[in-house]
């Protein structure tokens, strides 16, 4: 009963705040911010709140038009279905369980999984098997998930209208999504979508049409780039984030490409916290894997994150020596607890 209450308490609260930022970004953003204090109780994830907390403490932050922006720019259906998914039911309430699960099974349990589907072949999962895995998940508190999907991302569309109730990231091509597939997709108001931008791709027109016709459809979106010793150095530039700003846009990810490439990844580590201390710059940049990890480690005291291939393989990246388990031939905590069985968190 009390969970009823909170979910319908919360549904309100994001409408509220929505039709506040419209109006007043400071007023509304911190009466959102106010909501999660009243709800998060846990140390751990007062944590993540206290980021929110030092980000609009200051007045002049970037990130208030970046929020009125994002208001007045995505679908307001989408916005409050997805911010409920992600922000009540995996970060708030999922995180619970998430820890009572921990203590039960004695095992790491994700807040998000990664779906790596990008070489897909007839061995590969079907769309039967990613539902199922979700369907586990959701028991042990996970909402989020993370799809890296290159083309026929209609594959996925039985699973985002049947799970209305999770937060999903489809990071995909700036070839591989159509107007068709993109109005089924804002449909399920669950999804965050995003397109893989390269340096030379702020000049290409495919990448400028396919980011346009997110921005027209009132899609929740963004773009994404992986980063290696290659391009790290072209990535943490003032020219990178000067055609960045030209985009408008309210968020980009960027993607290590190699844990170990540890010169790469402490580049841009440092370049996106200074980055979002900027008070000019409005777009948000999610350091993906750091940023994961930091969440995963406020909720659990965890610092991994779980990734699972097109042929449903599991790995969890703090363990390396740990076997392949297959999802196609068990479960999704059986695959957990046997590849924890001999590692310490």
């Amino acid at each position: 009963m009390d969970n009823k209450i909170n979910k319908v308490l919360v549904e309100s609260a994001i409408k509220k705040g929505i039709s506040d930022i419209k109006d007043d970004p400071q007023r509304g953003i911190r009466n959102l911010i106010d909501l999660g204090a009243y709800f998060i109780k846990d140390k751990f994830q007062k944590n993540i709140l206290d980021v929110f907390h030092k980000i609009f403490n200051n007045p002049k932050s970037p990130y208030f038009d970046m929020f009125k922006n994002l208001v007045r720019d995505v679908d307001e259906k989408i916005l409050k279905t997805f911010s409920f998914n992600l922000g009540y039911n995996s970060l708030t309430n999922g995180a619970k369980v998430i820890r009572e699960n921990k203590e039960i099974y004695k095992c790491y349990i994700p807040w998000i999984i990664n779906f790596n589907l990008k070489d897909q072949n007839e061995d590969s999962l079907r769309i039967d098997d990613i539902i199922k895995i979700v369907d586990e998940g959701k028991t042990l508190g996970i909402y989020s998930y993370m799809f890296f999907i290159d083309k026929d991302i209609d594959f996925l569309f039985p699973l985002l209208e049947k799970e209305k109730d999770s937060a999903f990231f489809l990071m995909t091509e700036k070839d591989s999504i159509n107007k068709k597939e993109l109005d089924k997709i804002n449909s399920f108001k669950n999804t965050y979508i995003s397109i893989s931008m390269e340096y030379k791709d702020i000049k290409s027109e495919l990448f400028k049409n396919t980011l346009n016709l997110l921005k027209g459809s009132g899609a929740l979106h963004g773009v994404h780039s992986y980063y290696n010793h290659k391009n790290a150095a072209i990535i943490a530039t003032n020219r990178w984030k000067r055609n960045l700003r030209k985009l408008n846009l309210n968020s980009a990810f960027l993607i290590e490409s190699n844990p170990k490439d540890y010169i790469a990844n402490d580049k841009i580590k440092h370049f996106t916290e200074k980055s979002r201390k900027k008070k000019n710059f409005k777009t948000f940049l999610v350091n993906y894997l750091k940023d994961i990890t930091f969440i995963q480690n406020s909720i659990s005291k965890d610092k991994s994150y779980l990734e699972i291939d097109s042929l449903g393989n599991l790995k969890i990246s703090s363990n390396a020596k740990s076997k392949n388990f297959n999802l196609k031939t068990n479960s999704l905590i059986e695959s957990l607890m046997l590849s924890m069985s001999n590692f310490q968190l």
